[in-house]
């Protein structure tokens, strides 16, 4: 049983490697057809917010963030996020968790657990080291510093400052280093997403 195990593991960690480059090249062919306002050759620093309202506890379990591959940008993002990569999870209006990004993304089926949202049957997977905020942090006190520093296209703001429909976004940096600053002031924010964000 050991060894099938570890047959099992080595020959998913296989597919992973092989999948991961297929992953990045289908993105970036869809993706660069986009008139993209940041730069994604710029690797220091990406911070990324994905919105999990109705997906949240199933991926949190099986510790990945998970897309179809169906050429929408906010999906298609995915396909951006590399290994030490941070991401803000929200739901409900607020951020409720922080993850590092441990793998690059690759082609996976869709989890079961996650097949009775009508989405296609393959997508994009990565898989992040999940660190539960004790207290969500509410965006709403940001929203005036949201609505000044917001993207114009393909930010996962709305031009009011709520939050748009959608799952993967790149945080703009000026929004992505005020909520960083802002987590690392809390007290109850736990020791290790500020070690995360000191990074």
């Amino acid at each position: 049983r050991i060894q099938e195990e570890e047959k099992r593991k080595s020959e998913e960690l296989n597919i992973k490697k092989r999948t991961s480059k297929i992953c990045q090249e289908s993105g970036d062919a869809i993706i660069s057809k986009i008139d993209w306002e940041r730069d994604f050759n710029d690797k220091t620093n990406r911070i990324f917010k994905v919105h999990q309202g109705q997906t949240f506890d199933e991926e949190h379990r099986g510790r990945y963030a998970w897309a179809p591959a169906d050429g929408i940008y906010h999906h298609e993002m995915m396909t951006r996020i590399e290994p030490g990569d941070i991401v803000f999870h929200y739901a409900d209006g607020a951020v409720v968790a922080i993850s590092e990004a441990m793998t690059k993304c690759f082609k996976y089926p869709q989890p079961i657990e996650l097949s009775g949202h009508g989405w296609g049957s393959i997508g994009y997977m990565v898989e992040l080291k999940y660190h539960i905020l004790d207290v969500p942090f509410s965006l709403k006190p940001y929203r005036s510093d949201i609505m000044k520093s917001r993207a114009s296209k393909y930010s996962s703001f709305k031009s009011d400052g709520e939050a748009v429909q959608g799952y993967m976004f790149e945080l703009e940096n000026e929004l992505a280093t005020l909520f960083a600053n802002e987590l690392l002031k809390i007290a109850a924010t736990p020791s290790a997403v500020k070690t995360v964000l000191r990074r």
